[in-house]
């Protein structure tokens, strides 16, 4: 996994603040290969009751948090994708 632990922890911190404690986030796409540099952050979230406004905030907040200076060897630490999948309706 190519994230930092102070990012992964930003990221649980703020999904269990906007989403509850039971909100998993799981990391997907080309950060979970740890042969390749750089990609933008994919990031799953199982959120049992949000809104849009919700989703808004917390992706206001990490990209706040998570906004690393330009010209980064490590790509951009914040999220380019962000699925949320509401429990109760299923859908995306």
């Amino acid at each position: 996994m190519r994230i930092s632990e102070q990012t992964a922890n930003i990221l649980t911190s703020l999904a269990k603040k906007h989403f509850g404690d039971d909100a998993p986030v799981r990391l997907f796409g080309s950060r979970t290969n740890d042969n390749v540099r750089g990609g933008d952050i994919d990031i799953h979230i199982i959120a049992p009751k949000s809104s849009f406004r919700d989703e808004l905030s917390f992706l206001a907040e990490v990209e706040g948090q998570l906004d690393e200076p330009s010209g980064s060897e490590s790509g951009s630490e914040s999220p380019s994708g962000c699925n949320f999948t509401h429990r109760s309706s299923g859908h995306q």
